[in-house]
Order: C-alpha cells, then sequence, then structure tokens
C-alpha cells in the first residue's frame, strides 16, 4: 500500500509538470514557443522527481523494522514480525554479502549450495532463473529448442539483482501460474531453502534448523503455499544471500552485477570433470540422453547423437575458468574456483576456504551437516528425488563416471573436451587407468547389493550374485542405481536355458575355446567351465558385470574367467571354436549387427554358435530366425516366469547360416 501512495504521488507531481508544458504550447497558440531553459528546467525538474521516488522507494524497504515493513505497526504484536527486528544476533561489522554459485547441470551444485544453506545467516535460493526460462519457453517446446542460451541473460540479470535486494516480489512476473495476493504453491525447490520452510515463512518449520532439511514432501504440506511477502522479510533478516544457478552460460556474462554498486558480489566457480558431467545426466536424464545411453549399452555410436551436448559445457566452463585465472579487474576478489572432485574428497576443507572466501565463519551446523551427508552410500527416505540428492559417499561419487561409462565414450569425451580437461587438470585416462582404481570398491557393493541364489533357476548348481527381492535395488527406483544399468545382476532366460544345456551335454564344449558374450553374470562361462572347456573368455561392455563375473566364478570354486570389456562384435575373431550369445537378442539395431557379424565369423573361421532365447519378439521376428535350429526347449520355474513377465519357456538354437 505504502508502495502505491509513494508512486501515486510521485507520478501526480510529474503530470502536473507535463501539464504546464502543455500549457506553455497552448499560449503559442500550436506553436512551440517554451524556451530551451524552461525546457532544462522541465528535464532537471522530472529527473528529480524520479530520483525522490525512487530514494524514497528504496529507503522504505531498507529494513524489515523500516519503510513498508515497519514493526512498530499492528504487525508488531505479531511474534512472527516481532522476531523480525532484533537484529541482536547479527554482527554490526558484517555487512551483506551477496553469494552466487555459479554452476552447469550435474556438476554437484545441489551438494555445494547446501553448505550454504547449512548457516543460519545465509538465505539461500535453489535455481530462481527456472522460472524466467519457463516464463518464456513452457508454451513453446519449439521455441525451448531454438532459444539461444543467451537470449534470456537480461531477464537473468534482472531477477539476480531483485533477489539480492530481498525483492522476492519480482518473481511474480516468472512464475505461473502468477501467484494471487503475493502467494504461491509453484516456487521451484522451495524445500532446498531453509529460509523457506522455518518461520517467519512458515510457522510449522521451527525446528528445521535444528534438524535436517524438510523434504520435498514435507515443506509444502507442513508449510502450506509460500508467503512471498513473508520470503522477502525472511531474506532481509538473515543477512546475506546466496543463490544457486546453472542458467548462466559463462562467468563474463555476470560482469554487470560485479560492477553494480549496490552489491558486494561473490562467485563461486564449481567445475567437474566433463566425463563425470556426462554419466550423471546419462543417469538423471534418460529421455534427453537416450542416444548416449544406447552408445554406452552397444558400444556403438547411434548417427543421431548429439554431441554438443557436453562440447558446449566444455566451451563454456573453459571460457569462465580461463576468465576467471585471468583475474580482470571486475572480477579480482570476487571468483573462486572449486573443483567438486576436491569438494568431495575433503569436504570440511573445501568448505571452509569457501566460506573464508566469501568472508563467513564457517559454522559447527555445516560440520555437522557435511559428516551426515559425505559417508554414506544409503539415500535416507527423505531423498525424494535422486536429481537433487545431497546424500552420498562423496569420494564413491567423485569417481564413479568411471564405472558407467564404456571407455569409448570416454575417449570420445575427452577428445572433445581435452582444452577443458588440461586447463582444469584433469587427467587423460586409458582404459587400463581407468578400470583399475575401483575394483576393490565394485566387490564391495555387490557383495553389500545382492544375494547369493540360482536355486530356484534352471541351473541350481551354479551360485550367483544376483538382485532378490530382499535386495535394496529390487524395490529402488532404477535412477538411484549408481553404475550403468546392472543387466548382470540378473539372471535372464536365455542364459539359463543356454546355461543348463551346456551342463546337460558337456561335450559341446569339453577342450574348446569359449567366448560368452554379453555375459552378464557370467553364467555361460562358468557352465563351459565346469563342463571342461580348454578356454573361455567372458565378454561384457560393463566393468560392474566383469567383476561380478570374477566374484560368481570364485563363489563356484572356479579360476576366475579372462574378462574383456571391449565391444567384440564386428572385430575378427581368431581362436573360438564356440560363441555362447544368451538374451542378446533385445533390440533390432544389436541383432542386424549380430546376424551379419555371425554370419562372418562361421564363414570364416567354422566356430560354432548357440543362442539361448526366451522367444523375445525382436528375436523372433528377426531373419535370423530362419537359419536357426532348435536344440532344446525348457520349461521355466514359477518364480522365473514371474519375473520375466509370464514367459513360460526358453529354448536353445544352433545358428546355421547358409554357406
Amino acid at each position: 500500500m505504502l508502495q502505491r501512495e509513494l508512486l501515486t504521488g510521485h507520478q501526480w507531481r510529474a503530470a502536473s509538470i507535463n501539464r504546464q508544458c502543455e500549457g506553455c504550447r497552448a499560449r503559442g497558440g500550436g506553436r512551440m514557443e517554451c524556451s530551451w531553459k524552461t525546457v532544462l528546467l522541465l528535464v532537471c525538474a522530472s529527473l528529480g522527481v524520479q530520483y525522490t521516488a525512487i530514494r524514497t522507494l528504496r529507503d522504505s524497504l531498507s529494513g524489515p523494522c523500516q519503510g513498508a515493513y515497519r514493526c512498530q505497526t499492528r504487525h508488531y504484536r505479531d511474534s512472527r514480525w516481532r522476531a523480525l527486528c532484533d537484529y541482536s544476533w547479527m554482527s554490526a561489522e558484517s555487512p551483506r554479502k551477496h553469494i552466487l554459485l555459479f554452476a552447469t547441470t550435474r556438476s554437484g551444485s545441489s551438494f555445494t549450495g547446501q553448505l550454504l544453506n547449512q548457516h543460519p545467516g545465509i538465505f539461500y535460493v535453489f535455481e530462481p532463473l527456472y522460472h524466467v526460462q519457463q516464463a518464456f519457453t513452457n508454451s513453446s517446446s519449439r521455441l525451448r529448442r531454438t532459444l539461444d542460451r543467451r537470449a534470456l541473460l537480461g531477464a537473468y540479470r534482472d531477477l539476480l539483482l531483485n533477489l539480492y535486494t530481498c525483492d522476492l516480489h519480482f518473481m511474480e512476473n516468472y512464475i505461473r501460474p502468477e501467484p494471487q495476493d503475493h502467494v504461491t504453491s509453484s516456487f521451484f525447490r522451495r524445500s532446498s531453502s531453509r529460509a523457506l520452510c522455518s518461520p517467519p515463512v512458515c510457522l510449522e518449520g521451527g525446528d528445521a534448523a535444528a534438524s535436517d532439511p524438510p523434504d520435498e514432501t514435507w515443506c509444502p504440506k507442513k508449510c502450506g503455499a509460500l508467503n512471498l511477502t513473508l520470503a522477502s522479510m525472511s531474506c532481509l533478516s538473515r543477512g546475506h544471500v546466496a543463490i544457486k544457478t546453472v542458467r548462466v552460460p559463462e562467468v563474463g556474462d555476470l560482469r554487470t552485477l560485479t560492477e553494480d554498486p549496490r552489491l558486494d558480489l561473490k562467485i563461486i566457480h564449481l567445475v567437474r570433470d566433463p566425463r563425470a558431467i556426462l554419466a550423471s545426466r546419462m543417469m538423471a536424464f534418460s529421455d534427453q540422453f537416450r542416444a548416449w545411453k544406447i552408445w554406452n549399452a552397444t558400444g556403438r555410436q547411434p548417427r543421431y547423437v548429439d554431441l554438443s551436448q557436453i562440447t558446449s559445457t566444455c566451451k563454456d566452463i573453459a571460457a569462465s575458468a580461463a576468465l576467471g585465472l585471468q583475474r580482470p579487474a571486475w572480477l579480482r576478489g570476487r571468483y573462486l574456483l572449486i573443483r567438486y572432485e576436491d569438494l568431495a574428497l575433503n569436504p570440511t576443507e573445501k568448505a571452509t576456504e569457501i566460506y573464508r572466501f566469501v568472508g563467513l565463519q564457517m559454522e559447527d551446523r555445516v560440520r555437522i551437516w557435511i559428516a551426515k551427508n559425505t559417508n554414506t552410500n544409503l539415500s535416507s527416505p527423505s531423498e525424494w528425488n535422486y536429481r537433487y540428492s545431497t546424500t552420498r559417499d562423496s569420494r564413491v561419487t567423485a569417481e564413479s563416471w568411471r564405472l558407467r561409462l564404456g571407455f569409448d565414450i570416454v575417449r570420445a569425451v575427452q577428445n572433445l573436451c581435452n582444452d577443458t580437461l588440461g586447463l582444469l587438470g584433469y587427467k587423460q585416462e586409458n582404459r587400463h587407468r581407468c578400470l583399475s582404481k575401483s575394483d576393490e570398491y565394485i566387490r564391495k557393493f555387490i557383495s553389500a547389493n545382492t544375494e547369493i541364489s540360482g536355486e530356484q533357476s534352471l541351473t541350481p548348481e551354479i551360485k550367483l550374485r544376483l538382485f532378490t527381492p530382499s535386495c535394496r535395488f529390487w524395490r529402488e527406483k532404477p535412477e538411484l542405481w549408481p553404475f550403468a544399468d546392472p543387466y548382470w545382476a540378473i539372471y535372464w532366460p536365455g542364459g539359463q536355458a543356454l546355461s543348463r544345456y551346456l551342463l546337460d551335454n558337456p561335450g559341446v564344449c569339453q577342450g574348446r575355446r569359449v567366448l560368452d558374450l554379453g555375459s552378464g553374470c557370467g553364467a555361460s562361462a562358468i557352465a563351459a567351465k565346469m563342463c571342461g572347456a580348454a578356454h573361455v573368455v567372458a565378454n561384457d561392455i560393463d566393468t560392474v558385470a566383469a567383476v561380478a563375473t570374477h566374484m560368481n566364478c570364485e563363489l563356484n570354486g572356479l579360476e576366475p574367467s579372462i574378462c574383456v570389456t571391449d565391444n567384440m562384435i564386428g572385430s575378427e575373431l581368431e581362436g573360438f571354436d564356440l560363441i555362447l550369445l544368451g538374451d542378446m537378442f533385445y533390440d533390432e539395431a544389436i541383432a542386424n549387427n549380430l546376424h551379419s557379424w555371425l554370419d562372418r565369423c562361421i564363414r570364416t573361421h567354422g566356430t560354432k554358435v548357440l543362442i539361448g532365447d526366451p522367444g523375445r519378439a525382436q528375436f523372433q521376428d528377426h531373419n535370423i530366425r530362419q537359419l536357426l535350429h532348435q536344440l532344446a526347449r525348457f520349461e521355466l520355474p514359477e518364480p522365473v516366469r514371474e519375473e520375466n513377465y509370464g514367459l513360460t519357456c526358453s529354448s536353445v538354437w544352433c545358428y546355421h547360416p547358409q554357406l
């Protein structure tokens, strides 16, 4: 109301000046007879009115105990408002800090932002620029695809400036649906901010400061819709403002904010290994990165894979880091580069560095949060969405890309982002180094998250570490799995039939050199070893599957098979008498590649090929089906049927191309 009165008064004065000028014109009989002195006087007067209006309005909003938020009004009797006027906890020598956590998607910014969110004097906002992007692109998917990444920079900077001055009402220009009476239920990731889930914004959040951050379901349920007026007041009372964003492409785009005299902006530039960024995006955004996931699963690069999904990120990171390290005058003392890997390995040390940079003391609450959220591989029940989860074993997370990405993709990213990797001090990896670091961790993880089973399969004599209904990841969301898709953790029906056939007919592989292609848990390789094969190689492009195969061989008292993680489909095979394929015809593209390659292996080297499949459509409808001879058919046990959507049997086929 006060804002409206102020603006109305100043607008009236400006209008009166305009009327004077119009009168001047009228006296001239339609001719312009105002002297240049009169015009100059009118211009100066108009500027003066606007300046006075702006100063008066700013003074009225300068604090929660002045102007529009006067505590001596009727609101003072309300404890929510009275608490805002108590500045006894704030240091008189601590000027307002404006902190920007500047990052890119899936770089660890949610975790890093929580380090700032734990400070009681910081008003933290998680990705408010989301609303700007949505307001301009939500109505048109075509516009979203074609909009230049820098087209919204002006709106981004305006919103950041208003948030740093605690004017959360400014967000009403972008929040959809539009807030009513300054109240909204559509504030993006409100629950990531303690301030927005605590008094005075949320009366039910009194204990939030002493416990974990409320989860996404708790905060809206207990607190109700967000009152932006109360949020602005909370911002003013906290003393410092921190904002996280991944939507500004480069640090250079923030220059106008660093030079704004109203702000004391500190930029924390969080970077991460591009290989880790890609691995995390593939897991969190499966639809957008489907082509990459196919590449990772098959070892073959689809023609339609969008390389710009990682190259643009690398260019932005490199440009920002290079500029920050040059230390231009406008950025000097305002820029800190933090590698996520360093933060994950030494969270307390790097958090202390961050707080020292922004000029604040790191509270014990921050240290407690770090200890609780960086030493576990189990998500708490409140981990509502893994995309923004902050609870995990940080040391493992920093290097987990080695287990999620096939080496073909690792090599491609290293070529595409070579300059970025070098600038940030990340080493190029060869295949051996990439895989050797994590074997011990993988073994521990497999042991902790699988059970020894196999009794209810077609081959009860083979023991395997698999997922069972009592295992955590049997019921967890797939995106919570920290590695590549765990096909090895299920004993598929085609592999069961193939292994059963070998055990029933040991002469098929006795004394022979055998390749188990797409080996998964390694059951067929183990069956071949049990039958006296002279040499067995298990081939799976998933490095975790290779470790699981080793463990399963040991579990059955066998010397571990040789495990190859190269994609061998299409390669020149020599020295193998028998190729085993279980459940490999699950994708038409892979089926086509297998058909031509197997045909060549048989014609060139006389290799025998056995295929196990339960009759999937991709197998039954493929041309290769006409070249197969059925050797055996097995009824699946009831538990296997239930796990495979009612499939009742599985068969073994011998491949006989027309020679």
